[in-house]
């Protein structure tokens, strides 16, 4: 029972690369995107918003959507009905997904000659990229204490935090292949990423069929945690 649970740490931790390296591309790619194409001119005040405030956008919405996340799951518990742990964390991958689909949304007109932006594409990605962090982050932290043996939780949890370094080496990579005209055309796979909406295609397509495959197995993790809710 104990291997099992412990396996199961590792198997959704393992999951949890993909999200965090495409959530941490808001410290790169996501800065870029603020700074050379979102129009952050505010006219009616004369002032450019800094492209660094837009990382306040993810605290801001935690301390906003939180509670009601919280509240969610104990309501959901109530009427028998809350998701199991992998559910949460492949619909907090899914979330992720949908919000790169924003920004693909978004970076269209880039591709088709537009300069600029409207701020609000990316402070609402940046919002559902909150919400599926509120699914991954929290539920993570919760499930390495509550499955790991008394004996091993500290090493269990540095597991986890361990597969974040992994993402965030991974984030970079990934993130040498945002657009730029000055640069040669990187490819992936074969693939050319010659424009906005291919490179922010991969982490949709990456996090989709990251939550696809961990929606499909999800029924035998809750099995191999053995009454761990």
């Amino acid at each position: 029972m104990e291997k099992q649970r412990i396996l199961v740490i590792v198997i959704l931790a393992f999951f949890g690369i993909f999200f965090w390296a495409a959530f941490e591309q808001a410290g790169v790619s996501l800065t870029f995107l603020a700074e050379q194409h979102v129009d952050r001119v505010i006219t009616a005040v004369d002032f450019t918003i800094p492209a660094a405030w837009f990382q306040s956008v993810n605290p801001l919405a935690i301390l906003i959507f939180a509670p009601f996340f919280a509240g969610l799951w104990l309501k959901l518990k109530d009427m028998g009905k809350e998701p199991s742990i992998p559910l949460k964390m492949a619909t907090g991958l899914l979330l992720l997904s949908i919000g790169f689909i924003v920004l693909v949304i978004a970076t269209k007109s880039l591709d088709g000659g537009a300069s600029q932006i409207n701020p609000l594409w990316l402070i609402g990605a940046y919002v559902l990229f909150t919400f599926g962090e509120l699914c991954i982050s929290p539920i993570g932290l919760s499930m390495v204490t509550k499955l790991s043996p008394a004996r091993f939780t500290c090493l269990l949890m540095g597991v986890w935090f361990l597969t974040s370094a992994v993402a965030n080496i991974l984030a970079g990579q990934i993130s040498a292949l945002y657009p730029d005209p000055s640069q040669p055309t990187p490819y992936l796979l074969g693939i050319p990423i010659d424009s906005f909406t291919a490179f922010f295609m991969i982490f949709v397509v990456m996090s989709l069929i990251a939550a696809l495959i961990l929606f499909i197995i999800r029924k035998r993790l809750e099995t191999m945690m053995h009454g761990i809710k």
